[in-house]
């Protein structure tokens, strides 16, 4: 039994078995080029939603736990009836 190797190719035909792949234009970031200009200076629509999480705490009981919003309002959670306590 021998393993025969063949040239990997893409759709144009061109080898890619080296691993690398034919060069375009090189990548020039936009703050390099200086040429980005916003389309619009405030978006068409947006999405409202609640204070956002950035702290919990499971407690010793495993049932129930503590978290802290961005508001800073604190609330007891029980996980079994999945509903607020506090």
């Amino acid at each position: 039994m021998s393993i025969v190797s063949r040239p990997i190719t893409n759709v144009e035909g061109n080898d890619v078995s080296s691993g690398t792949l034919l060069e375009s234009e090189p990548e020039v970031s936009h703050e390099q080029s200086g040429s980005v200009i916003p389309v619009r200076d405030s978006p068409d629509e947006t999405i409202r939603g609640q204070a956002g999480l950035i702290r919990h705490i499971l407690l010793n009981d495993r049932k129930h736990v503590l978290t802290v919003d961005t508001n800073d309002e604190v609330v007891m959670w029980d996980l079994i009836k999945v509903c607020s306590i506090y």
